[in-house]
């Protein structure tokens, strides 16, 4: 992994529970960048692995947790709830 693809990874410590090979392993291609999805007023936060050979070729993955439900004032009690519809 390059310093480049290792920085955009840090940006989130939730984003590194794959690791570039993980994911690579899963959906294969050339897996290289992660883009984080983190804003105040959005429920979950979303990592999302890129291959940089082919922008069709991704792995998301998505978080959802209590505290974030609550303090966006969605319609979910609880990150359960948001699971369980």
């Amino acid at each position: 992994m390059s310093g480049a693809a290792e920085a955009s990874v840090a940006t989130h410590p939730l984003c590194s529970i794959a690791t570039f090979a993980d994911v690579q392993r899963v959906i294969g291609g050339s897996i290289s960048k992660v883009d984080v999805i983190d804003e105040d007023s959005l429920h979950q936060l979303s990592c999302i692995y890129l291959d940089s050979q082919n922008l069709f070729n991704s792995l998301s993955l998505v978080f959802v947790t209590s505290d974030r439900v609550a303090k966006t004032a969605a319609k979910w009690a609880s990150a359960a709830a948001y699971y369980g519809e």
